[in-house]
């Protein structure tokens, strides 16, 4: 700002001493026109310098403005992104604890697992002991039941014998 008003001070200044000279040196016309296309072409060198620097500085506010939008909207991401971050790392956490949680069961699973086949081949070794046991008394009673109705048609043969004779002796 302080360097726009000194331009237009100095554009100012050089106006008036354009006057003055010009009633100075009237004899000096040919001169004065060398000299007032030199002084008309520093003003208007001034002035687009003048109009350049504010075309600048209206660019440089519009560039600091999108630069503090830009600064807070990449704070806004920064803020989301941690978030998100944070998310993703209590999610990995808990999924961390829940296959911590399923290997603690599926090992308490094969414990109990092994357990109930190793009594499973114990209950299945009861039985087929206890079969075994079934087969050895049924074959015993088998051959007891031989042995009995052997002895049952033993004796009833006998009884048959005794039965004819004594018909036999009733009868003579």
């Amino acid at each position: 700002m302080v360097l726009l008003n000194r331009i237009s001070d100095a554009l100012q200044v050089i106006e008036s001493k354009k006057c003055g000279l010009r009633k100075a040196l009237l004899t000096l016309l040919l001169e004065w026109k060398d000299f007032e296309q030199h002084l008309d072409l520093s003003q208007t060198c001034f002035q687009e310098c003048f109009a350049e620097l504010e075309s600048r500085e209206k660019h440089l506010c519009s560039i600091q403005e999108s630069v503090s939008e830009s600064s807070k909207e990449l704070e806004l991401i920064r803020e989301s992104l941690n978030l998100k971050r944070k998310q993703v790392e209590d999610k990995e956490t808990e999924i961390l604890e829940y296959v911590e949680n399923l290997k603690l069961r599926e090992h308490k699973f094969s414990v109990v697992q092994e357990e109930a086949v190793k009594q499973l081949h114990l209950r299945e070794e009861e039985l087929d002991e206890k079969e075994n046991l079934i087969r050895r008394i049924f074959a015993k009673v088998r051959y007891e039941q031989q042995k009995f109705e052997n002895v049952i048609d033993k004796r009833l043969k006998e009884i048959a014998i005794k039965e004819d004779k004594l018909k036999q002796q009733g009868c003579s």
